[in-house]
């Protein structure tokens, strides 16, 4: 039995206690008391404003074909993307080694205002698959935000992703394994969004 295979069998394990812990009434995204509080990762909190966390954001505003992940700046919604300089606080996340952050912004969907300035719409942290952080990584989340959702092959094939879920925020830790169409990625990824609807 392969690696992948492991690992998958670990997280239905760990899925399988979670569905039998609520019942049928409670059944629906598993809701993360730790999320509901932070919202993201210190200051980057979705729904927070610019000016709150310029001074931990790198000067340059990034292009969004220079993300990771291009397809996650959507132009519609998504006005301004910058990555995080790490040593100001954020080298680490629940004690691994994060290689980069990029923050996107966006109108502020909760604001009571129509001239709101735009706000933290997703925070995606990376790290770099090395050592046992493919295992552990995960592990170290659910114990962090308690129990939540695998789904293998989502969003697109060769992808494993887990869900959390709060009341303002959704967390998601995604490992692409890769499939025949595309090559494997070298880097683990934890990614805040907003859980309201635009």
């Amino acid at each position: 039995m392969n690696k992948k295979n492991n690992i998958f069998l670990l997280f239905l394990f760990m899925f399988c206690g979670v569905l039998h812990a609520q019942d049928e009434e409670s059944m629906g995204p598993v809701h993360s008391p730790k999320l509901d509080k932070e919202n993201g990762f210190k200051k980057l909190v979705i729904g927070a404003k610019m000016n709150d966390i310029k001074s931990i954001l790198q000067k340059t505003k990034l292009d969004p074909a220079q993300l990771r992940n291009a397809e996650s700046f959507l132009p519609d919604y998504n006005t301004s993307a910058y990555l995080v300089d790490l040593k100001k606080g954020y080298s680490t996340f629940l004690g691994f080694k994060v290689d980069r952050i990029e923050v996107l912004f966006g109108p502020d969907m909760m604001a009571e205002t129509e001239n709101a300035p735009d706000a933290i719409s997703r925070v995606t942290i990376y790290f770099k698959k090395e050592g046992e952080n493919q295992k552990k990584l995960p592990l170290k989340l659910f114990e962090a935000y308690g129990g939540a959702y695998p789904v293998i092959d989502f969003p697109e094939t060769g992808d494993d992703t887990i869900l959390w879920a709060g009341e303002n925020a959704l967390m998601v830790f995604g490992n692409y394994y890769g499939s025949e169409d595309a090559p494997k990625r070298d880097f683990l990824v934890v990614s805040f969004s907003s859980a309201k609807g635009g």
